[in-house]
C-alpha cells in the first residue's frame, strides 16, 4: 500500500479553479515577464515520466528571483496561455519554518488531505522514481546546501473536492516532479505537475453549508449538481503547474510561496477556465492550508501520525459507525437547507445506501477530517472517545 503524498505537491494536483459562470475576457490582468516562460517550460519538463531533463540552477535562480521581486498585492497575474490552458500566478506566505512545513507535510504517515480538506478528497502515488515505492521522507533526505539539486519523479492519481459553483469533482492522473536545492544559502523546494490526458468525466458532488465547514458529498453520478448544469459532461482537459517554496528567516522563520498554474476545463472541448477562476480556486486552497498548518492546535508530527495510524488500523465496521454518526449530524444540521440539499441528503442517506458504498479509504478520510475539525475547535460530527486508546493529544487553546 502506497503512503500518502505530501501537501506541497498537492497544491499542484488539486483542481485549483472555480467553475464559475463564464464572463467577459479577463480585465486588469498583468502578464508575468516573457523571459520566464522558457524557464517554466524547462521546469515542467522535469515532471514528465519519459523525459530525461535534469534541474538547471540558472533556470531555478531566475524563477526564484521573480518570486522574491516585490509586487502589487492587489494585482491579478497571469502566466499566459499554455497548450490551450488559461493561467494564474499567485503568491502567499506560510508563517512556519521550512523545517516545520517539511516535517508535517512530507511525513509519509500523515495523509495529504489532512492539510487541505477543502481541495483534496483522495490522492495516491502509484510510482516513485520508476518503482512502486512510497515517496521519501524529505525531512531526512534534503541535500546539503553545496550539493547539486535533487530530483524526485513519480506518478500520482488524484480526486478533488466538489466545485463550489457546479458541484462537479474530478479524478485524474499526474506526472510529478519535486526538486530540492538551495539558493543564496536558503533551502528551495520546487514542485511540478503535468496532467496525463483528460480527467474522468465530472461527477455530481455537494458542498454542505459553508465551504469552510469541509463537509462534502460524493455521489458517483456523472454530471453537475447545480440546477441547469446537471446535463453537462465536464472534464479537466489538462492542467500544469510549478510551485516554488523558498526559506525565509527574517524577521522570523517563514516560507515564501508562489504558484504558476494552467487549467483547461469545461465541456465539448471548450475551455471555460479564466484567470480569475483559477485564482479563486488557489485562494480556496491556500485559505484552508494556512488555517491548518499555522494553527497552534496542531500536535507534534509524531503525535499526529500516531492518531492517523490508530484511525487507519481501526476495524472497518468501527469506522463505518463513526461516519454514520457524522452523517446523522449532517442531515440534522442541513434538513432546512435549500431544496437541492434536502433532495440529495434524503436520497443518499436513506437506508445507509451511501454509507455502505463507501470504501475503507473514504471512511478513513472522513474520520481523519473530523479529527482535524476537533483539533481546530470546529464543529465536528463524531465521538472523540473513539480514539481514546491512542492517547490522542488534547486540542491546544487557540
Amino acid at each position: 500500500m502506497f503512503k500518502y503524498y505530501s501537501f506541497i505537491g498537492l497544491l499542484m494536483c488539486a483542481a485549483v479553479f472555480t467553475f464559475a459562470p463564464y464572463t467577459a475576457a479577463d480585465e486588469g490582468v498583468e502578464q508575468i515577464p516573457q523571459r520566464l516562460k522558457p524557464n517554466l517550460d524547462q521546469l515542467l519538463s522535469l515532471a514528465l515520466h519519459d523525459h530525461q531533463a535534469r534541474p538547471d540552477m540558472t533556470v531555478i535562480q531566475s524563477v526564484v528571483d521573480y518570486v522574491l521581486t516585490p509586487k502589487d498585492p492587489e494585482t491579478t497575474y497571469s502566466a499566459g496561455l499554455r497548450n490551450g490552458a488559461t493561467s494564474n500566478y499567485y503568491e502567499f506566505t506560510i508563517h512556519r519554518s521550512m523545517e516545520d512545513v517539511i516535517e508535517l507535510t512530507y511525513n509519509p504517515d500523515i495523509p495529504s488531505y489532512f492539510f487541505i480538506p477543502a481541495s483534496l478528497h483522495q490522492s495516491r502515488w502509484t510510482e516513485v522514481n520508476g518503482k512502486q515505492q512510497p515517496f521519501p521522507d524529505l525531512s531526512k533526505t534534503w541535500p546539503a546546501l553545496s550539493d547539486p539539486p535533487l530530483l524526485i519523479k513519480g506518478v500520482e492519481t488524484v480526486e478533488n473536492t466538489p466545485d463550489t459553483y457546479s458541484g462537479a469533482y474530478y479524478a485524474y492522473t499526474m506526472d510529478r516532479g519535486v526538486v530540492l536545492t538551495s539558493y543564496q544559502g536558503r533551502r528551495v523546494l520546487l514542485s511540478m505537475s503535468v496532467q496525463r490526458g483528460k480527467s474522468d468525466v465530472g461527477k455530481k458532488g455537494l458542498v454542505l453549508g459553508n465551504d469552510d465547514d469541509w463537509n462534502y458529498i460524493y455521489t458517483g453520478e456523472n454530471g453537475c449538481t447545480r440546477t441547469g448544469l446537471g446535463w453537462a459532461d465536464t472534464y479537466m482537459y489538462g492542467s500544469e503547474s510549478v510551485a516554488v517554496y523558498y526559506e525565509m528567516t527574517e524577521p522570523v522563520p517563514h516560507v515564501r510561496c508562489a504558484v504558476f498554474k494552467w487549467v483547461h476545463a469545461g465541456w465539448a472541448g471548450i475551455n471555460m477556465a479564466q484567470t480569475i477562476h483559477i485564482k479563486n480556486g488557489v485562494e480556496r486552497f491556500v485559505r484552508t492550508f494556512k488555517k491548518v498548518i499555522e494553527s497552534p492546535a496542531l500536535p507534534r508530527p509524531s503525535e499526529l501520525a500516531a492518531v492517523i495510524r490508530r484511525i487507519e488500523n481501526a476495524p472497518t465496521p468501527a469506522l463505518r459507525e463513526e461516519v454514520r454518526d457524522y452523517f446523522r449530524v449532517l442531515k440534522a444540521r442541513h434538513e432546512n437547507d435549500n431544496r437541492l440539499t434536502r433532495k440529495w441528503l434524503g436520497k443518499l442517506f436513506e437506508n445507509d445506501d451511501y454509507l455502505n458504498k463507501m470504501d475503507r479509504e473514504e471512511l478513513t478520510a472522513a474520520v481523519c477530517t473530523e479529527y482535524l475539525k476537533y483539533l481546530l475547535g470546529k464543529t465536528h460530527g463524531f465521538d472523540i472517545a473513539f480514539l481514546e486508546k491512542a492517547k490522542i493529544p488534547s486540542r491546544h487553546p487557540g
